[in-house]
């Protein structure tokens, strides 16, 4: 008999205090309010990670987004690409163009070892691994697009910042990691198994706070770049590892001088969004 099947036939002898103590055991924590038979799973669960080893991450990325959207298509295997193949990626309405070579990537003229350090040139952003969610399509077609072009041109517009000025772009984007110098940052996250409809109501949710707390005088920033840093901010916050970090909301008060908070970006006629019937 092997190592794990001793301990599963361990586990489905116990009684449920015994449960209770083997998860106290394994994780340092009082066992959860759930019906003893699920509790026996989790634990199961744990046990043959533990032995046999987890699935690899790309795995349970894959089956937490099939948990989400049993309808989502599974993601292509991935391939290796080829010295010239050309890569076109759209961050804050520019186009960056890379080209893949013998020694790595090619942008602007500077040579990178990998598809990450290319992201950290375009974005400014030194968060690795997934984002917990995308903040936009691939391709977003118009006039979405559009629209979030001539956003980014007010904004930068605004602040005075060039379009080949990367550097500056980076500084302002590097920025989010100090809730723009907020001194409060709030942070939503939900339960991976969630739905659309929780999504939205977590918008919902969070129109409600930013409404009371201009109320009471203070301004607020809801933060998607920091879909971006979820693994992060879980660890440092003690958030539980299957809960998505929807976003960060930077709260305190306003500086009238500052030109980016005078700012109203322009918005779409109402109807191009509203249809009213029968009035």
């Amino acid at each position: 008999m092997s190592r794990t099947d001793h301990r599963l036939i361990q586990l489905a002898a116990m009684a449920s205090a015994d449960l209770q103590a083997e998860w106290q055991a394994y994780f340092g924590e009082t066992a959860p309010t759930l019906p003893f038979s699920l509790l026996r799973r989790a634990l199961a669960h744990h046990v043959q990670e533990i032995i046999d080893g987890a699935l690899p991450a790309a795995t349970e990325r894959l089956l937490n987004v099939l948990a989400r959207d049993p309808s989502a298509r599974a993601p292509d295997p991935a391939t290796r690409l080829k010295t010239g193949t050309r890569l076109l990626r759209e961050w804050n309405g520019k186009v960056h163009a890379v080209l893949v070579t013998e020694d790595g990537f090619l942008l602007d003229g500077r040579q990178h070892a990998s598809l990450s350090e290319v992201a950290r040139s375009i974005t400014g952003a030194r968060w690795s691994g997934p984002r917990d969610h995308e903040t936009y399509p691939d391709a977003l077609p118009d006039p979405w697009m559009a629209r979030r072009r001539e956003c980014a041109s007010e904004l930068y517009g605004t602040l005075r910042i060039g379009r080949e000025d990367r550097a500056a772009r980076h500084a302002q984007t590097a920025r989010n990691w100090t809730g723009f110098d907020a001194p409060c940052i709030l942070f939503c996250h939900t339960p991976q198994f969630m739905v659309r409809a929780q999504w939205a109501d977590m918008g919902i949710w969070l129109q409600t706070v930013m409404l009371l707390l201009q109320e009471e005088g203070l301004a607020t920033c809801p933060q998607g770049a920091w879909a971006q840093a979820g693994t992060t901010i879980r660890e440092l916050l003690d958030i539980p590892k299957d809960n998505i970090l929807y976003c960060g909301l930077a709260i305190g008060h306003a500086d009238p001088e500052a030109p980016v908070n005078a700012l109203r970006t322009a918005r779409a006629p109402l109807a191009e969004s509203v249809r009213f019937v029968g009035v």
